[in-house]
């Protein structure tokens, strides 16, 4: 396998343009589009008065910045759009409340009442889980067509190699979607058996991390900074493992398996019972202490990044493939 490009200093800059773009869009407009009714509150549906304004713009603005972020360095890295949007995610929920408010106006329920809290989180996963994938989707989209699919480039293109590297996009990894849609070769995806494993090898070992990272929380409140933490090592450390397990071809099958463990890890706090003598502040589950907009945003994020750091670069077949056409004899050579 040839060895991946390195980025220039041009391309590190556009990098950090097409990440910084994510989280400028999402702290200005984005804002004032998300911000909760109370000024402690956190951003999150059951804290907005119009949930489903809310989502429409958070939608709006994650595929914009998704698609501006493509532009920029779509060339660079994969998904790097999806990873901007990400990016702004985070960046606009750091700027509300955590979920201790939700933990008080649910305090003096019912306990029936009070698991009712970890269903509704749970619900809005699955919108953020939506909103994310419209981010992939435009990401992909954008990427197909500014800059085709890798190996489109002209033999002798200095960006062929690199597309050929970093061109494959998580879109184009769906089974049935990507070559239909995006063009994708169904030779070049990830079979469906083996991305399912994947995702279920994440998922699991990511689950159990959870739990153990958030074993030291549960006598505090919830915080920022050791939210977003938890959600990126246990993720981190499932799709490293994962990547080793059961390697795939892109990023689709860790952001997946990011996507499916939030609902299971509120659907496990619901039906936990929780205990009667904690601080309303407290959370009586350990995944309540996760605002469901950092739990999809940051592990959407984290698998981009991982599979940027894990999966092994692909060989540039096409290129190899002109290369042999147009000098017949060096192939002939070489079998010799």
């Amino acid at each position: 396998m040839a060895q991946p490009p390195h980025l220039s200093m041009v391309d590190k800059m556009l990098t950090l343009a097409a990440w910084a773009l994510g989280g400028a869009v999402f702290l200005t407009v984005g804002w004032f589009a998300m911000a909760p009714d109370d000024p402690l509150g956190p951003v999150s549906l059951l804290a907005h008065h119009n949930a489903f304004a809310m989502v429409v713009q958070a939608a709006a603005l994650a595929a914009i910045a998704a698609a501006v972020s493509t532009v920029l360095a779509g060339r660079l890295l994969p998904d790097v759009g999806t990873f901007a949007a990400a990016v702004g995610l985070v960046c606009v929920s750091l700027r509300g409340g955590t979920v201790g408010s939700l933990l008080i106006d649910n305090a003096e329920a019912a306990p029936a009442v009070r698991s009712s809290l970890a269903i509704s989180m749970l619900l809005e996963a699955i919108v953020w889980i939506g909103v994310a994938a419209i981010a992939t989707a435009a990401s992909s989209v954008v990427m197909r067509w500014f800059f085709g699919q890798p190996g489109d480039e002209a033999h002798g293109d200095p960006h062929s190699v690199r597309a050929a590297f970093f061109g494959y996009q998580a879109g184009s990894d769906v089974p049935g979607i990507g070559p239909s849609f995006l063009h994708a070769r169904p030779d070049e995806q990830t079979p469906p058996v083996t991305g399912l494993s994947h995702v279920a090898v994440t998922a699991l070992v990511g689950i159990i991390l959870l739990r153990v990272l958030t074993e030291g929380l549960s006598a505090r409140s919830p915080q920022h900074g050791q939210s977003c933490f938890v959600v990126a090592a246990a993720i981190g450390i499932a799709c490293y493992v994962a990547h080793h397990v059961v390697p795939v071809r892109s990023a689709l099958w860790s952001i997946l398996a990011a996507w499916a463990m939030a609902p299971l890890g509120y659907l496990w706090a619901a039906l936990q019972a929780a205990p009667q003598d904690l601080p309303a502040v407290v959370p009586p589950s350990h995944f309540l202490q996760l605002l469901p907009i950092q739990f999809i945003a940051v592990g959407t994020a984290t698998a981009v990044v991982m599979f940027w750091y894990m999966a092994p670069p692909p060989e540039p077949v096409h290129q190899e493939r002109r290369s042999s056409k147009s000098s017949p004899a060096r192939a002939k050579r070489s079998r010799k």
